[in-house]
């Protein structure tokens, strides 16, 4: 087992139960046949052991011969006493040479209304491309975007640093000692969603709503000129009388494969590497497929990487999410194309033309230069 982070939740949408949320992996069948046990330590007088109520964030990986599982654990609290740290153990009198502190949410007198939460980077990017994620995201109206750190390579993680010292991003490290070093490239995959739930028990009172994107997607809107605005025009067509709201957007494809295609109106070569600007995608999917949602942090507290699969007590009713109509928005994700090589070459057959981001064409050039000319990058796009 290996714990990420632990939180005490008091939001009032759990509806008056108070306790502490684990982010974790654990192997799958140890949990299954009897859930770990909760040691809470407090400042002063003897520690509370109950067992706790796992919620699966994740499938699971195979790693040395077992199945490990992304879990949050529910630790149920029995007293008012605030907790000072904790850790979970197999059996009630089992007692372990780890243990985790306690954080509580900061509780901002105003909330910010949007901000990103990241799943998991590891790897390399283009400087372009990460440049173009975070301005586009800020020209929509983000406060702030959340990168958690997964063995990015050196030059990667450098921009990122930079661009937390701006201001731009906050970057957390949240690399695992369970793995091995190097860890197998299916443990990176193993980490998302727990950093996902760490994002957002951590900011579950700072913003209305929290975007769950990958570093090569951006919600783009087809209303409104940024998320606040369509949101509104969602909301205004379809009304819901629930104080949380989440909403799942269906996937578009921008594979990279359609960028040998020509557009009569596109004359300008100048930003061949900003996806954002690719006018050709593929069918939309349909509804539940690769979809990521904008939710409100005070709904959830065990989040996939597409959904949230386990909401609050005041948010677990039918309405809560929305499966939103494709002309308020999509999902835009930009990639090779990874299917078949028959299927890849039936949908580059078929391109369907896409120009809903060209509008923030010439701000979004216009904020990419300003930041990379701060940075003094070079031949950036």
């Amino acid at each position: 087992m290996y714990a990420f982070s632990a939180f005490y939740d008091d939001r009032s949408t759990l509806q008056g139960s108070k306790c502490i949320r684990i982010v974790a992996i654990a192997e799958k069948k140890l949990v299954e046949k009897s859930a770990p046990y909760c040691h809470i330590v407090y400042e002063k007088g003897l520690p509370d052991i109950v067992q706790s109520r796992p919620a699966d964030i994740g499938v699971g990986v195979s790693y040395r011969g077992y199945w490990f599982r992304e879990y949050v654990f529910e630790c149920p609290l029995q007293s008012n006493r605030l907790p000072l740290k904790i850790f979970l153990a197999n059996k009630s009198n089992q007692r372990t040479q780890w243990s985790i502190p306690v954080e509580f949410p900061q509780t901002p007198k105003i909330k910010q209304d949007f901000a990103v939460c990241v799943i998991c980077a590891f790897s390399k990017f283009n400087p372009s491309r990460v440049l173009e994620f975070v301005e586009m995201h800020r020209l929509l109206g983000v406060s702030q975007i959340y990168v958690y750190n997964n063995n990015l390579e050196p030059t990667t993680h450098k921009l990122f640093k930079q661009l937390h010292e701006m201001g731009k991003i906050d970057l957390t490290d949240f690399k695992t000692g369970f793995f091995e070093t190097p860890a197998p490239s299916h443990a990176y995959y193993a980490q998302a969603s727990p950093a996902v739930n760490d994002c957002i028990l951590r900011n579950m009172y700072s913003y209305k709503k929290l975007i769950i994107v990958d570093l090569d997607e951006i919600i783009i809107p087809n209303q409104g000129l940024n998320y606040k605005d369509m949101l509104e025009a969602i909301d205004k067509k379809y009304p819901r009388s629930i104080e949380t709201k989440s909403y799942h957007f269906r996937n578009a494809y921008f594979f990279s494969d359609f960028d040998n295609l020509k557009n009569k109106s596109d004359t300008n070569n100048d930003s061949k590497e900003i996806a954002t600007f690719r006018r050709y995608r593929a069918k939309v999917s349909g509804p539940g497929y690769s979809i990521k949602s904008i939710i409100d942090p005070l709904s959830c507290y065990g989040m996939h990487n597409h959904f949230c699969w386990h909401k609050t007590k005041a948010a677990d009713v039918p309405n809560e999410s929305l499966d939103v109509p494709v002309e308020f928005g999509t999902l835009h994700h930009y990639k090779k194309c990874h299917f078949d090589k028959a299927k890849c070459a039936e949908i580059i057959k078929n391109p369907i033309v896409d120009e809903s981001a060209l509008k923030f064409r010439q701000q979004l050039l216009l904020n990419m230069n300003s930041t990379a000319q701060y940075l003094k990058l070079k031949d950036v796009f």
